[in-house]
């Protein structure tokens, strides 16, 4: 799940370095909730201007302008 968080916002041009992940979302919350839920579920946060949906089979961003 971290590395497709880390991918998909790589994508976007999000410096990981300069804006870690962890002050959006804890990863390790989030996959044991992914892991925990059944299909048909969306779980969407915030990363600067990036919009993150993680789904049971994707990991989608979304730019704001």
């Amino acid at each position: 799940m971290v590395i497709e968080l880390c991918e998909a916002l790589d994508e976007d041009d999000v410096d990981l370095d300069s804006t870690p992940l962890y002050q959006y979302v804890d990863p390790e919350a989030l996959e044991q909730v992914v892991n925990s839920l059944d299909d048909g579920f969306e779980i969407t946060f915030a990363v600067d201007a990036i919009s993150v949906t993680v789904t049971p089979d994707s990991v989608r961003t979304h730019r704001h302008e």
